[in-house]
């Protein structure tokens, strides 16, 4: 027999749906709110209706806020954040001296900066939105901006599988905060380096491109690759520490939420690096920040 109990609490209505022991498996979980509905039925149905024509999703970021917590919530695009404590003159030289002591040929790199695409289960829906023609899969993306002191300092996403690196940084915002806080105690730019798909500016270095590089373009290029490697080494830890995010094949929109997973699996992964550290923060010989530091 079925029973229902109904709880209302202003504008969201939910229903409870309890089966008999036999029938366990048809249990339901089913949510109304006035801005879209939220299916949780057997197995783990979940699915929020959007106009399919907007093919967006709804972006999360987490950063470390001005007191030096983390914040993980929905941030509008382009919407300028407080001063970061990440961005205090005193850390970027710090980790701008890190960086060089390792062979880069920068000596205001204090970060590095990627993207990087999640395998995902072929969607039902919205397949151009979420299919990334580079990688040849279905997957949301992710911007990371990670420091050498093994902290991921900002995660952004997801975005559409098909979008452009350079697209991102302007939907994140980061740049904008970068050029309003990222100098050191006497005024040098401090810049996190990314890879050729982003344009060169001021506050982010990128290799050189040129038809034909000279030796001192390709020492420069081979000396800041070697360094940059330490943000896959960050993402490579987040599917270690979370092996069910390397499971594409499990990881369904409309069976569960994929994005949010991913961004909480790095948070989680940056709480584990307070107190353990991890090989990034190792070979730069820098300690991570406290727990208290980073949450508090």
């Amino acid at each position: 027999m079925v029973k229902h109990a109904n709880l209302h609490n202003g504008s969201l209505n939910t229903r409870f749906t309890r089966l008999d022991p036999g029938a366990q498996a048809a249990c339901k979980l089913e949510t109304y709110s006035d801005s879209g509905q939220i299916n949780l039925s057997y197995p783990c149905v979940c699915f929020v209706k959007q106009d399919a024509h907007k093919e967006n999703y709804k972006k999360e970021q987490f950063s470390l806020s001005h007191s030096g917590g983390f914040a993980l919530g929905t941030r509008p695009q382009n919407k300028p954040v407080e001063p970061h404590t990440i961005l205090d003159p005193v850390s970027l030289e710090r980790y701008g001296e890190a960086v060089y002591d390792k062979g880069a040929a920068l000596d205001n790199c204090m970060g590095f900066i990627g993207g990087t695409v999640r395998p995902i289960c072929r969607p039902v829906e919205f397949l151009r939105v979420v299919y990334n023609g580079h990688k040849r899969v279905h997957a949301p993306k992710f911007q990371s901006f990670t420091l050498p002191n093994g902290m991921i300092a900002n995660m952004y996403g997801p975005l559409e599988g098909r979008k452009h690196d350079v697209g991102m940084l302007a939907d994140s915002g980061l740049l904008n905060d970068l050029q309003r806080f990222a100098f050191s105690s006497t005024g040098q730019p401090m810049c996190p380096y990314g890879d050729p798909a982003y344009l060169l500016r001021v506050h982010l270095q990128t290799p050189f491109r040129n038809a034909v590089l000279t030796p001192d373009m390709q020492a420069f290029n081979s000396s800041m690759s070697a360094v940059r490697e330490s943000l896959e080494w960050l993402f490579g830890d987040i599917v270690n520490y979370f092996k069910f995010m390397d499971f594409h094949k499990s990881l369904k929109i409309g069976l569960s939420s994929v994005e949010k997973m991913y961004i909480v699996s790095a948070l989680l992964r940056n709480a584990h690096t307070c107190f353990n550290g991890n090989q990034t923060s190792e070979h730069f010989n820098l300690e991570p920040p406290t727990l208290e530091e980073c949450f508090v």
